[in-house]
This record gives C-alpha cells, sequence and structure tokens, in this order.
C-alpha cells in the first residue's frame, strides 16, 4: 500500500491484515516474558479499532447512497473480518495489556485526614468568596468561587470531574424541584436522616457518560455561589454564547473549568498531606 491511502484504499478485506499490522506497530506490539503479545500503548489500538468500524459504517453509507454495490460488499466483508478475528489479533491483548498494568500500580486512596482538612477548608472558603465577589465582581473573585464550587461540587458527589464542570446556566436555572414531585410512597420508604437530606438540598441533572441524565446534588451554599455566579457573569464580560455555568472567565473564551485542574489547585492551597492522591 502507498503513503497516500483513501478510505476505500483501507476498508477493504484484502488490506485488513496491513491494518492489524499497522495498528500493532502503532500501539508498540511485543512478545512478553510469558511469550504472548503486549502492547506498549494499548489504547491506541483500543481507539483505533472503535473508528475502524465507524469507517465501515461511513463507507457503507456512501456505498448505499452511490448504489455502489461492490463498495458496499467490501466494507461489509472488512467488517465480517474484524469480527472474527480482531479480538484475538489486537483488543483482547490490548485489554489484557491494560489490566496488567493497572495491578502493577499500587492504589493510593486520599486518607481521611486530608478529606476532613480539605472539606473544612471549602467551606471557610466558600463563605470567604462569596462575600468578597457579591461585594467586588472582578472576574478574579469570579474564577475563584468558581473553581471552589466546581471542586466541591465534584468531591461532594464522588462524580466524574467532567460531568460537574459541563454543568450548563440553563441545566441550573431550569432544574425540576423534585422535592414536589415525590411521590407519597417514596417518602414513606426513606429514612428520617434521608429525608431530612431531601428537605435540605437541591438537584440538578447533567449529561454524563453516553449521554446519560446524572443526578448531581447541590448543598445550600453550593446553590447560593451558584446562583451568584450566574447573577455576575455579564458583569465581567463572560460571552453571552459560552453555555457553561463553570466558563473560563476570560474575553471571547467559550470553554469551561477543568475540574481537576480545580481540584489539585485547591489541594495545594489546602496543605493537604497526600493531596496528589486526590483524582476526579
Amino acid at each position: 500500500m502507498g503513503t497516500s491511502v483513501t478510505l476505500e484504499d483501507v476498508i477493504s478485506p484484502e488490506n485488513f491484515d496491513d491494518a492489524v499490522s499497522a495498528v500493532r506497530s502503532l500501539a508498540m506490539c511485543m512478545t512478553s516474558e510469558r511469550n504472548y503479545p503486549q502492547f506498549k500503548v494499548p489504547s491506541i489500538a483500543l481507539k483505533v479499532g472503535n473508528h475502524l468500524m465507524s469507517c465501515c459504517g461511513i463507507l457503507k453509507g456512501k456505498a448505499i447512497r452511490n448504489k455502489d454495490s461492490c463498495l458496499e460488499k467490501r466494507a461489509a466483508d472488512f467488517k465480517h473480518l474484524y469480527v472474527l478475528e480482531w479480538a484475538a489479533k489486537v483488543s483482547s491483548h490490548a485489554r489484557c495489556s491494560i489490566n496488567e498494568r493497572k495491578q502493577r500500580v499500587p492504589e493510593l486512596l486520599p486518607c481521611t485526614a486530608d478529606l476532613q482538612r480539605l472539606c473544612t477548608y471549602q467551606k471557610q472558603m466558600m463563605e470567604c468568596m462569596t462575600k468578597e465577589l457579591d461585594k467586588d465582581p472582578s472576574p478574579h473573585n469570579w474564577l475563584n468561587l468558581a473553581e471552589q464550587t466546581l471542586t466541591k461540587l465534584t468531591v461532594f458527589n464522588k462524580r466524574r470531574g467532567g460531568e460537574a464542570s459541563r454543568i450548563l446556566v440553563s441545566d441550573f436555572i431550569n432544574r425540576p424541584e423534585w422535592h414536589e414531585g415525590c411521590m407519597d410512597e417514596f417518602q414513606a420508604s426513606l429514612t428520617p436522616l434521608e429525608k431530612h437530606l431531601c428537605s435540605r438540598m437541591k438537584m440538578v441533572k447533567v449529561v454524563g457518560k453516553m449521554r446519560r441524565s446524572v443526578p448531581v446534588l447541590l448543598t445550600a451554599d453550593v446553590v447560593a455561589a451558584m446562583n451568584l455566579l450566574v447573577k455576575h457573569r455579564s458583569t465581567i464580560n463572560i460571552p453571552e454564547a459560552n453555555p457553561f455555568l463553570f466558563a473560563r472567565p476570560y474575553a471571547g473564551s467559550l470553554a469551561h473549568l477543568q475540574a481537576w485542574d480545580c481540584l489539585h489547585k485547591i489541594a495545594q492551597r489546602a496543605s493537604l498531606k497526600n493531596g496528589e492522591h486526590k483524582t476526579t
């Protein structure tokens, strides 16, 4: 195969083995001490495999539109080979490589003292920064409160950082009052503690992994902080086109803050002993 190829060249049954060899080379396949294939970069092998299946679909769609039965058959034959052989030649070894790598790395968890210190620090700083932003709505104060709020949301809900960081302004403003929709049967199933928590907290649903709806609980101080962040968006010139509640307060930016960056930064400010063990 030449150096310049098209999608039709790759998605062809006679070139399936070349595609396998190329992926194994990209993922740095080698023979392990136990004499089986092992990948240095297994994630590449898995991602390229998924993309190849997407390319099969694209090519088949093109063939159907152009009424090209020959091209459609090539795409179908390539997919059939993929189903028969890809796992044995690539993906199963890539997943084993990932699992073996995880087994060699010790799982370091944050200690209880660090979690308590982080919670105390967040509570104090949320109160302080809420007052500062209300008094002086500057980009600096807005960013400080946004980072603290995003970090507390992530830690409190034990969610993926990306889910909290991608909350939209519309998600928060238009959140349903779920307490009003609770059925009597549901209320009767709750313990007194659970009923107390339900009465104190709000909830917003965001889009999570695989576009599933993910509930995020909001404590009273987080709700107050988020209301203030929404209130002062225009004051610090966040573009109206930026839909994210935790927007980057920079001119023209349409991006959002990254939860991991915020958590890492605040863990350092809180002087945690093992702050590097905090992940999102």
